[in-house]
This record gives C-alpha cells, structure tokens and sequence, in this order.
C-alpha cells in the first residue's frame, strides 16, 4: 500500500477502492437504520443513523429520529438542533412537523413542570 494517496500517475488505486467503500457504506446505513428502527432496535438505529449523519449532516431521516431519540432521553436542546435540520432538509414533510411540534410540546410541559 502507499504512504500516499497521490502517486506521479494520480490518486493510488487502492485509495480510489477505498473511498468508493466508504462512499457506499455511509447510505448504506440508513435503510440499516431504518430496518432497526422499524422493528424496535432503538440503539442499533441510532449508531446506523449517526454513521449517516457523520457523512451527510443534512440526511432528513436521520436527523430526524436521532432528534426524537434525544427528545425522549431529556436532552432537549441538541434535539431541537437536529429537528430543525430535518425540517430544513424536507419542510413540507408531515412527520418531521409532528415530531418537531411533540418535541416543543415536551418542552414546554416540562418548563411548566419545573417552575410549580
């Protein structure tokens, strides 16, 4: 294997071999996800997502359940932050609405909780 990626003939081929897999493997993680995600495996969805978002910060889905994985763990703020990704990604979508609005929902029931 080279030391370097760039040879006098260009880029070495084992890089070109290796970005490829990696390019690859990235989406191929989401439907991972999803698959995990569908049949109740929250842990193993949220590691499929994360090496999704590591690739593409922007990925809609995602995003958007990491978010709601956050919201149900109390970590409310960095939700917000991943919500409103996938809302910018897709913002007609009806899901992320309905998720974003139940998140600042919980929020603000939980705001309310702390100051009785």
């Amino acid at each position: 294997m080279p030391d370097t990626l760039v040879t006098e003939g260009g880029i070495a081929p084992t890089a070109i071999v290796a970005l490829a897999l990696c390019v690859r493997s990235l989406p191929a993680q989401e439907p991972g996800g999803d698959d995990a995600w569908d049949h109740g495996r929250l842990e193993d969805a949220r590691r499929a997502y994360e090496q999704v978002l590591a690739g593409d910060s922007m990925a809609f889905r995602p995003n958007l359940r990491v978010g709601l994985m956050l919201a149900w763990r109390g970590n409310r703020d960095a939700a917000r932050v991943l919500i409103a990704r996938a809302r910018r990604a897709e913002p007609q979508d009806t899901e992320a609405r309905l998720v974003e609005a139940r998140v600042l929902g919980w929020a603000r029931g939980f705001d309310d909780a702390m100051a009785r």
